[in-house]
């Protein structure tokens, strides 16, 4: 990503990964990156039960 630098008329590079990248400009951290895939967690949560009942007593 490049930016510009307005003041001081120079550009300004940046190696930003694409995930973070994509947080940055939703403004999303790690609740709200979960919130995101909050309709798998019920299923994801059910899953657990069944293969390991016993974190659950």
């Amino acid at each position: 990503m490049s930016l510009f630098n307005a003041v001081a008329h120079i550009p300004i590079s940046l190696d930003i990964d694409e995930s973070r990248m994509y947080r940055l400009l939703e403004g999303l951290g790690d609740i709200g990156i979960t919130m995101q895939k909050s309709e798998c967690i019920p299923s994801s949560k059910a899953r657990q039960r069944v293969v390991s009942p016993w974190l659950f007593n």
